[in-house]
């Protein structure tokens, strides 16, 4: 990987940083509390891809509502590990 590849990754990371940043407050919702918030509904299907993109008919509310506790989770040690292996690779 060269140093530019190693760039644009470190730049995706930060928009995925960006976007957990976003979903954190959601996180405390209830299911009730979060349908009720037209606004921060949509804004969470858009940080987690919304379904446009995977063409989705329906989206259930309550799994996108566990999908943010999932992704806040999952997605801060993903960057660790990227991180870590491009300061390994001296990059």
């Amino acid at each position: 990987m060269s140093p530019i590849d190693a760039a644009i990754v470190r730049r995706k990371l930060g928009h995925i940083m960006t976007a957990l940043d976003g979903l954190r407050p959601l996180a405390r919702l209830s299911v009730n509390e979060y349908r009720a918030r037209l606004y921060e509904r949509k804004a969470a299907e858009r940080l987690l891809r919304n379904r446009r993109v995977h063409e989705y008919d329906a989206i259930d509310d309550a799994k996108v509502l566990g999908a943010i506790a999932t992704t806040l989770d999952s997605y801060p040690r993903y960057i660790r590990a990227v991180e870590a292996y491009l300061g390994k690779a001296g990059l």
